[in-house]
């Protein structure tokens, strides 16, 4: 029943009682489920499933040539957002050791962080109170690119929150790939 409900033990122990009429203590499912090899951790929300498994292994392969062409020729910037939100969500669940559950991306209201970080540690931030739009996207990179004294490749990834194709026209950093 863990398996089916990692993240409810309280739902666990009433569907024990339920179909077999015995009560068992948290701290005995707690033991049950050590001895089952699964752990209480934090699960992670994750955007896996929807990733061309194929296209990420071509994109790290790009990104390892950038990575060894880059010594004082090129900076090398990412370009990611961030969401906080005011109600957070840190769910646990019995795990197996080793695993890590994943759980599907929620949306709701959040105050977002979109930012150009380099591989010295420098960040750019820009922080935006609705929801992220092209336009938004665009400022953020006409701002950083008056910031930039050298040849620059910035690396998106192509989380569903970053409207990276309708950008890639109207780019003032120049030519770039999603």
């Amino acid at each position: 029943m863990l398996k089916q409900y990692p993240t409810a033990p309280k739902t666990v122990l009433a569907l024990l009682h339920e179909q077999t009429g015995k009560t068992i203590s948290p701290s005995t499912l707690t033991r049950l489920a050590k001895a089952a090899n699964l752990r209480w951790k934090r699960a992670r929300k994750s955007l896996k499933r929807h990733r061309d498994e194929a296209a990420f292994a071509q994109a790290k392969k790009r990104l390892a040539g950038l990575k060894k062409h880059q010594a004082g020729q090129l900076d090398l910037v990412y370009f990611d957002e961030v969401g906080f939100s005011l109600d957070p969500c840190m769910p646990y669940a019995w795990q197996p050791t080793g695993e890590t559950i994943e759980l599907p991306v929620t949306k709701g209201k959040r105050l977002n962080v979109l930012g150009f970080f380099t591989l010295n540690n420098d960040l750019t931030p820009f922080c935006v109170e609705t929801t992220i739009t092209t336009e938004i996207v665009v400022g953020c990179f006409e701002v950083f690119s008056q910031t930039t004294t050298k040849k620059t490749v910035v690396i998106i990834d192509k989380a569903p929150s970053i409207p990276v194709k309708p950008c890639s026209k109207k780019c003032p950093l120049g030519r770039r790939k999603a």
